[in-house]
């Protein structure tokens, strides 16, 4: 199943990546001004995981889901991503991902 994994020391580039399905995913930071910083433990970093799972989930899908994944970052950042240590939260599956952007078209 094709999924999201948050690493804290990815091998090949030294940094924390997100993942999908071994590979890391572009980093799209939660504003225009912010860096693209990912981490789980800060808010910032957070919300930095969020947005690039989001944009991320949108292209792989492929398909109209009527969602503008900065507009849904907040809640999908706390469905996902609150309250949990660096591994607890994953992996994340990209059909839960795509669940909850169809619950945000529907909302």
């Amino acid at each position: 199943m094709a999924h999201y994994r948050f690493v804290a020391d990815y091998p090949e580039t030294g940094e924390a990546e997100v993942l999908f399905d071994g590979e890391p995913i572009e980093r799209v930071p939660y504003t225009e001004t912010s860096d693209d910083t990912v981490t789980i433990t800060s808010g910032a970093g957070r919300s930095n995981v969020a947005r690039s799972i989001l944009e991320h989930a949108v292209e792989t899908l492929d398909r109209d889901l009527g969602v503008d994944p900065a507009g849904c970052m907040s809640a999908f950042r706390s469905e996902f991503l609150e309250g949990f240590g660096s591994e607890e939260a994953w992996p994340i599956g990209l059909p839960a991902v795509e669940e909850f952007l169809d619950e945000q078209e529907q909302a």
